[in-house]
């Protein structure tokens, strides 16, 4: 939702080329967005307060702000500029884009019905997790990392992250920094479903980078292609 609240931000210029990147003319340059966190994950607010805080003290921050308005009070921060094959246009994400497993489950979150809607959204992310890992299948993968030389995987779960925490409390990233300039990216290859459960509830706590085949890359620039069309992953 903050993500499509940020491009709203932005004008983007049209472009043929799917391998150039323009950077986004602001509409306003002054404009702000303020954060209320009242959804299922809260993510980007978790990873700037450094934990979950109750809305009504987001609500408290922003009646202060308007109150009595104190640009050092206003945090810049980076958002990352995203092309998907298919795409209508080039999108922003403000916190985490996650490719593959990550983004089925988004998709199973996104889909619950009300049964589903009822539980905490910690839960709703987990079960939808299980029900993902059903369809679970490594695809043959093509990573470019600034323009150096590309690295050929196996993967189904990538994320490319701008800050810490996603899909309900999941610590992706856990130095990742929204003022750095830089993506953190974190890539997997060959693992298995019982390896993914196995890490769960690792990744909550940051711990799946123990992991020899889980890593963290810095990048200001990431090109992720599939080898077939079979193998193509939801972003």
């Amino acid at each position: 939702t903050l993500s499509e609240a940020a491009s709203g931000f932005f004008e983007f210029q049209a472009n043929d080329d799917e391998t150039a990147f323009h950077p986004p003319s602001p509409v306003r340059p002054e404009a702000a967005l303020a954060i209320l966190p009242a959804g299922t994950g809260d993510d980007f607010a978790r990873g700037l307060a450094g934990g979950r805080e109750p809305l009504e003290k987001w609500l408290e921050t922003l009646i202060n702000y308007c109150r009595v308005k104190n640009l050092e009070r206003e945090r810049v921060v980076d958002v990352i500029q995203g092309r998907a094959t298919g795409g209508e246009r080039d999108f922003i994400c403000l916190n985490v884009a996650t490719i593959g497993l990550g983004a089925e489950v988004a998709g199973r979150v996104a889909a619950q019905g009300n049964i589903g809607k009822r539980l905490p959204g910690e839960a709703r992310f987990v079960s939808a997790a299980f029900g993902a890992l059903v369809a679970w299948r490594e695809r043959q993968a093509r990573i470019t990392i600034d323009q150096a030389e590309a690295i050929e995987t196996s993967t189904n779960l990538i994320a490319v992250a701008n800050s810490t925490h996603a899909g309900g409390g999941m610590l992706f990233a856990p130095h990742a920094r929204t003022d750095d300039g830089l993506i953190d990216l974190m890539l997997t290859h060959d693992l298995t479903r019982s390896t993914i459960l196995r890490e769960l509830p690792r990744i909550r706590r940051g711990e799946h980078l123990a992991n020899p085949r889980v890593q963290i890359v810095h990048a200001r620039h990431v090109r992720i292609e599939t080898l077939k069309p079979e193998d193509r992953l939801l972003v």
